[in-house]
């Protein structure tokens, strides 16, 4: 809510005269609107499937669904811009001009890209020379693809391209975007260049910031393959962000699931299959980095993070897991420099190469993270994760009022007791007897089995709950069967 009426404020006081143009009442179109728009007017879009590709140049413009004014989450999946695969769904601003757009509460999917500069660039939105805000949206399912008309150049940023702007970007899911570098029997030399499937954002000079603030980036590819054995050139960088002379600040945010894969058998490279670096500063804060690939036809080339082979780019990671990504996880080169401190580290430093500099600082650990549910995509952390309370102490503390946790969702501990101490567990006559010291503060406890000590505990079977006293006992078949027991508070 403070985040909102603040954009409402920044916006509203470019212009007293400012107006709310509503779509479909006032204009039928939410281009309409926007050619109707003055700086400082907001388009507010009701609920609904649009078709179109919408331009803003000069424009310092407010566009929202009916959650900036209901604040309900539903209208951003209810409130649909598609580009019918006709252009980015949302091309703003141009190389002469500087517009403040802010983009709130809505679905931007179906679209191919803008031609500019011998690329397609911005399946889902093209922005050049802009400062581009967006707010609760849903980028999802945009593509960038080769033709066999054009099968050389460059394809940039299938959900989002920001070219020599500052782009920021909260409570937001980038997913589902594709880069297809198909090679035509064309007879000739091609080459395909596919960087950033989820996020692109570039400048040719040093200086544009690209901020993340809950933000997920997830399952969006750069695939590249071969037809009727044409020779091609083909390159994927980026599967998740790719940003170049960029200070870049990814904060609360997970980037998970992407992937690079180039599959024909000449010419060709694939690294960062979650981030791609090139001459930038890049921090992450309590981040997550989570079963990114990257790997061409010769084995895998960093699934993690690749700092580039032009400039120096700098990382700094703290309160941070990265997790069963293909090795190495960071990769970088002789210029490039990684501080790393109080994060969840898959293989330790060993999973980093190439680095010019590596400084280990305190409080990292290489243990299991122990999500929710990861193989359905929930990296929540459950009560027994090593990633609890062990970030950095001088970090500001989770809501809930304890020391951070490491990693991209904290774990909420209020109304939560600690596991009881001196848990004992004896079998006579295939009962079994389970005893316990009391919790101070508890006032009841439940029992969980499972016949898999692998099996992450939220999936644990329930016993018994709602027990007062501190023992319990059951008949049990299993050969080997495991049990664990927690405490509650009303």
């Amino acid at each position: 809510m403070k985040n909102i009426m603040l954009i409402i404020f920044i916006i509203f006081s470019l212009n007293i005269t400012a107006t709310i143009i509503n779509i479909p009442v006032d204009h039928l179109t939410i281009q309409g609107g926007v050619n109707a728009a003055v700086d400082g007017d907001t388009i507010l879009i009701q609920q609904g499937i649009y078709y179109e590709n919408i331009v803003i140049s000069q424009k310092d413009i407010v566009i929202a669904s009916l959650y900036l004014t209901t604040q309900d989450t539903s209208f951003i999946s209810q409130t649909i811009v598609n580009g019918t695969q006709n252009g980015s769904v949302f091309q703003i601003g141009n190389y002469y001009e500087s517009d403040e757009v802010y983009l709130i509460g809505f679905t931007i999917t179906n679209g191919n890209g803008t031609f500019y500069d011998n690329c397609y660039c911005g399946g889902g939105i093209y922005s050049h020379h802009s400062n581009l805000h967006l707010s609760f949206m849903n980028i999802c399912y945009n593509v960038l693809s080769t033709s066999e008309s054009y099968p050389n150049g460059g394809y940039l940023g299938a959900g989002i391209y920001n070219n020599s702007g500052n782009l920021y970007i909260n409570n937001s899911v980038i997913t589902n975007n594709y880069i297809d570098l198909f090679a035509f029997n064309i007879h000739t030399t091609a080459y395909a260049l596919g960087f950033g499937a989820g996020i692109y954002s570039c400048s040719s000079t040093n200086g544009h910031s690209l901020s993340l603030n809950n933000v997920t980036v997830s399952n969006n590819h750069i695939i590249g393959y071969e037809i009727d054995d044409v020779i091609i050139l083909q390159t994927g960088e980026g599967g998740g962000i790719w940003c170049g002379n960029a200070h870049v600040s990814i904060v609360n945010s997970s980037v998970e699931n992407n992937q690079i894969s180039i599959i024909n058998n000449y010419q060709q490279n694939a690294s960062g299959g979650a981030i791609y670096s090139g001459n930038c500063f890049l921090q992450l804060i309590n981040s997550n980095i989570l079963n990114n690939s990257s790997s061409n036809f010769n084995g895998s080339n960093t699934g993690g993070i690749f700092l580039g082979t032009y400039g120096t780019s700098t990382i700094n990671f703290t309160n941070s897991i990265i997790w069963n990504n293909l090795h190495p996880q960071i990769n970088g080169t002789s210029s490039s420099s990684l501080s790393i401190s109080y994060s969840d580290i898959e293989g330790g430093i060993s999973t980093i190469t190439e680095m010019g500099t590596i400084n280990w600082l305190d409080g990292n650990i290489d243990a299991d993270p122990l999500f929710v549910d990861p193989e359905n995509g929930n990296y929540h952390l459950t009560a027994l994760s090593p990633c609890i309370d062990t970030g950095d102490p001088n970090s500001p503390f989770d809501p809930d009022g304890t020391i951070t946790d490491i990693g991209a969702f904290y774990f909420d501990q209020l109304g939560y007791l600690l596991p009881p101490d001196n848990v004992t567990i004896s079998v006579n006559n295939d009962i079994v007897n389970i005893s316990w010291f009391p919790v101070v503060g508890a006032t009841s406890y439940s029992i969980f089995s499972s016949n898999d000590i692998n099996e992450v505990c939220e999936n644990w079977s329930l016993e018994v709950s709602n027990i007062t006293n501190t023992f319990w006992n059951t008949s049990v078949n299993e050969v080997s069967k495991f049990y664990f027991v927690r405490a509650y508070a009303d």
